[in-house]
């Protein structure tokens, strides 16, 4: 059998582990709060104040000019007139570009 002394002094160094741990777990713990807030306080350093603005709309009624129209049987030079270019269709596939390099 075992010496009844030895398992004392065994079972009292187990319960000293146990406490120790238990503190431990419990200070790391605490330290990680603290850091956390800290770090969360740095963040705020000013605080931001929402100004509220107030703006105001004023509606103006434009009117258009009349148009100059030209008779029909005016004699307008083409410098007048716009020209719209002319499209051709081509016969050649399309052609992609890539900006890959």
């Amino acid at each position: 059998m075992s010496n009844p002394q030895a398992a004392e002094i065994r079972d009292r160094a187990s319960r000293r582990v146990r406490r120790i741990t238990a503190a431990a777990i419990a200070a790391a713990t605490a330290l990680t709060a603290a850091f956390a807030g800290l770090a969360a306080a740095s963040t705020h350093t000013v605080k931001t104040v929402a100004k509220k603005t107030v703006t105001t709309t004023t509606t103006k009624t434009v009117t258009a000019p009349e148009p100059s129209l030209s008779p029909s049987g005016s004699t307008a030079t083409p410098s007048d007139q716009q020209s719209s270019p002319t499209v051709t269709p081509s016969s050649e596939p399309p052609v992609a570009v890539t900006g890959g390099s």
